[in-house]
């Protein structure tokens, strides 16, 4: 079999066991979404070989890395993998082209052809006038943009990111996300992912495996996570309603259709995301009067009991999910295939650049 093939079982200690089943095809990018503590960085020590397995077996392109019972544990160096962490790791004695060669040397393509090799890639992340600086004199975007040059230009047998957007401002996360769904689809190796941000899941993600409290609670694509939530964590983080759009003035005409969502206090123009979390939506059996600048009609599509809310799935000018209480639900009679008043604050539509 080729791609990653994994069982991985790990005791943190006496109360905290980290136990994954994963599979990544060659060419797919699965993102692995939890929250902090949930085990999500001892997966990655496990796979780049920092920590060994205390049960299971890791095997890529059907070799063996780690193997508890057969006693195979290949070390780290000799795994061939891409790995950039949220604090870059470059090397500060190296310039920029230098670093992003370095793999390429290292598995043996000569000198000349792998700095040609670093400048494709550095032209790739908007880096091709920063080579002959060093990593002290970049700026932590321009930093985890040559990491990620690094990993790539490597040509890895598995390329892990392990939350490699999280230490960025705004600004930068967006655009260096934008360059990665770009990019991304040059590596041919399996990717993972790891990520607490379900806006960095949803757009680069082939796959999500959500994992709590060290287990996996839910395996599936971007839109059926998104749609049938497993969990409470699920459904509140999982949950967020993402759209692109091109804003003007406050008015977001999003795209592939002629709706236009109302937002709050932005300076945006030009293509945008927008994100409405489901808890920000009110339902309503007539058309609402008031405060809410977005209202329009919608059909329910379906109605998902999640214990203490009730995630209703609505069609219409927008597909869009909303939460609200099983009371509620109850009052407003809702029904598959009814129809239901939809109302959003627009100081609820959050957006940022696209």
């Amino acid at each position: 079999m080729s791609g990653l093939e994994a069982h991985i079982v790990v005791r943190r200690d006496e109360h905290f066991e980290v136990e994954v089943e994963l599979k990544i095809e060659p060419g797919q990018t699965v993102v692995l979404l939890g929250p902090n503590g949930a085990g999500k960085s001892t997966l990655v020590e496990c796979l780049a070989g920092i920590v060994a397995l205390d049960a299971g077996q890791i095997r890529l392109d059907g070799v063996p890395l780690d193997d508890s019972e057969r006693g195979v544990f290949v070390p780290s160096e000799d795994r061939h993998l891409g790995i950039v962490f949220q604090d870059y790791l470059l090397f500060d004695h190296l310039s920029v082209t230098d670093n992003v060669s370095f793999g390429p040397i290292s598995r043996g393509v000569d000198r000349r052809a792998a700095h040609r090799l670093a400048q494709d890639w550095l032209e790739a992340f908007d880096l091709d006038e920063m080579g002959d600086r060093r990593p002290p004199e970049l700026s932590g975007g321009q930093a985890q943009r040559v990491a990620l040059a690094r990993a790539l230009a490597a040509e890895p047998a598995l390329l892990l990111l392990d939350e490699p957007l999280s230490a960025l401002d705004t600004t930068t996360h967006a655009r260096l996300r934008r360059m990665l769904a770009t990019h991304l689809d040059r590596c041919a190796a399996p990717r993972l992912l790891i990520t607490h941000d379900p806006t960095d899941a949803f757009l680069l993600a082939d796959k999500i495996y959500v994992l709590e409290d060290g287990k996996v609670t839910q395996v599936g694509t971007p839109d059926e996570i998104r749609r049938h939530p497993a969990t409470s964590y699920v459904a509140d983080v999982a949950g967020t309603n993402l759209f692109s759009g091109i804003c003007d003035n406050g008015e977001i005409t999003i795209v592939g259709t002629e709706f236009v969502l109302h937002a709050a206090h932005t300076g945006t123009s030009g293509p945008v995301l927008a994100t409405v979390h489901p808890r920000a939506i009110a339902l309503h059996a007539n058309e609402p009067h008031g405060s809410p600048r977005n209202t329009w009609r919608a059909t329910v599509e379906a109605i998902d009991p999640l214990g203490d809310i009730t995630r209703v799935l609505l069609a219409g000018p927008i597909r869009i999910a909303a939460d609200i209480t099983p009371a509620a639900a109850t009052a407003l009679e809702l029904r598959v295939g009814g129809e239901t008043w939809v109302a959003v604050k627009a100081t609820e539509v959050d957006v940022s650049g696209a």
